[in-house]
């Protein structure tokens, strides 16, 4: 038995060793990677354009399974839809307006061995990326839109029958409107363009200018007096003047959202179209029955008054001629306040702080006498330029720059041509995080001649305006304008 024993470790023994002396005996495969070239990484198309993919895939001489898919962005695996299984395609894009992922698979057919790449994909449509051009004609509201090879003209009568009527005052894009579906009972995240006529305001749809509500449907209680003074974005709200009362509306929430609430109790008595307001920051309105400037909440009640501190912020008995935003990065640092006294020709320039969100604060920092001279305040048209200490202004034809530290005023090298008329001017800066190529800070105008419209934008180089470039033309009178593009997100210049 012993020696059956010693037999059997004998060859295990045996066999240990011929497998530790085997090096060459097996051809192991080295691990197949797949190489994908020749894509783009982000794709922005108009609905129904094409995209032809011809992608390079290396090792070359292996046969691979290939499929497309594409799901939204930030979606999960089960909302994935293969579209294509072809390696070389065209593809028409037919996706609703948004933002997706482009997802290209590959398989070694012989290994096995899978890989997949993804890709951004933004499907706009002609009135996603361009100008939106508020203007008035014939006493009735509509929009103009320049994208980058057609114009739509008159959108609102154009996709909806008819303009609005009255004489337009303001225009606010919202990207996430909660727009109620009573049918589903749900809130659908709605891109939106609100437009307010002294006797109209809507909800326009982003991509295809139809109106989804009016002034009878925005409200949980609609008010008894329409009469729209100002429609604008402010600090995840949307704010209304209408009958020199303030309705908010919070772009957040759950159940029926999406429509303005009760008038804010207070004692403003008549709003100021001057004002100024940021996506990130509270508006900051002026009363001008009381002289007395105030804030508000999308979400509160009561209007909210500073307290009487020095300098002072309330009671100032005096007109608001002007008021403007110098930008930080993304939020504003200070406001510019250029007002007339009630009583007598005395003008100042105030100084107030952006920073008022969280306990409300006296944002009045200081106010200065002004040289009854200067042409600032005889103005046609006023506008604070965001990145310098300027207030670039209107006379007849003539453009003209106010440094708003130093008191001083210097008449710039660019006009309007002779015989137009300026209508509209605002300094507005383009600043999207995708391509720094495309930023511009501009003051744009608006003339008017024979009742036709040309909009231009000055681009500001070192605190001088430039050469004008033409932006578009049209009927009517321009009174507000906007650039949007869409690129996943909505970029806008920023509308104060």
């Amino acid at each position: 038995m012993n020696n059956i024993k010693l037999l059997w470790s004998f060859l295990i023994v045996c066999l240990l060793a011929a497998c530790y002396d085997d090096k060459g005996n097996y051809d192991y495969m080295e691990k197949l990677s797949i190489n994908v070239s020749g894509i783009e990484d982000d794709h922005t198309v108009l609905l129904m354009d094409t995209i032809k993919f011809r992608p390079e895939i290396t090792p070359a001489d292996r046969k691979y399974e290939c499929f497309w898919g594409v799901l939204p962005k930030n979606g999960y695996q089960y909302q994935f839809d293969t579209i294509s299984k072809e390696k070389d395609w065209d593809y028409v894009v037919n996706l609703n307006p948004g933002a997706y992922k482009l997802r290209f698979c590959v398989r070694d057919v012989t290994s096995g061995v899978f890989t997949f790449l993804e890709y951004s994909l933004s499907v706009v449509t002609d009135m996603s990326i361009g100008w939106w051009v508020l203007k008035e004609e014939n006493g009735k509201t509509d929009l103009d839109v320049f994208s980058t090879d057609r114009k739509i003209s008159d959108l609102l009568k154009t996709k909806n029958g008819s303009s609005l009527d009255g004489s337009p005052r303001n225009m606010a894009f919202v990207s996430d409107w909660l727009n109620y579906d009573e049918e589903m009972d749900e809130n659908v995240i709605t891109k939106t363009v609100f437009v307010a006529s002294d006797q109209e305001v809507v909800a326009v749809d982003f991509f295809s200018g139809a109106i989804l509500r009016n002034f009878d449907n925005l409200f949980y209680n609609k008010p008894d007096v329409k009469k729209p003074q100002d429609v604008l974005p402010a600090l995840n709200s949307v704010f209304l003047v209408n009958d020199n009362k303030l309705y908010s509306m919070l772009l957040a929430g759950t159940g029926k959202s999406g429509f303005f609430g009760d008038a804010q109790l207070g004692p403003v008595l008549q709003v100021s179209p001057q004002r100024v307001t940021h996506k990130r920051l509270a508006p900051l309105f002026f009363d001008e029955k009381s002289c007395s400037f105030f804030t508000a909440l999308g979400s509160g009640l009561k209007l909210i008054s500073f307290p009487d501190d020095e300098p002072p912020v309330n009671n100032l008995n005096a007109e608001l001629l002007y008021i403007g935003a110098k930008m930080g990065f993304s939020t504003p640092n200070n406001f510019y306040a250029l007002m007339k006294s009630k009583t007598g020709n005395r003008y100042t320039l105030s100084k107030l702080s952006g920073e008022y969100v969280s306990s409300f604060p006296n944002p009045m920092i200081s106010t200065r006498v002004l040289d009854n001279s200067l042409g600032i305040l005889s103005a046609d048209y006023r506008t604070m330029a965001k990145d310098y200490n300027l207030m670039f202004f209107s006379k007849g034809n003539e453009l003209w720059a106010f440094d708003v530290e130093e008191l001083s005023e210097v008449k710039q090298e660019v006009s309007v041509p002779v015989g137009e008329k300026i209508t509209y001017m605002e300094y507005l800066r383009f600043t999207p995080a995708f391509n720094k190529d495309m930023w511009f800070n501009s003051v744009i105008v608006g003339t008017s001649k024979n009742g036709n419209y040309t909009l231009y934008r000055y681009d500001v180089v070192a605190g001088k305006l430039q050469p004008a470039v033409k932006i578009g033309e049209g009927t009517g009178k321009v009174t507000r304008a906007c650039y949007l593009h869409m690129n996943g997100s909505v970029y806008e210049t920023e509308l104060l």
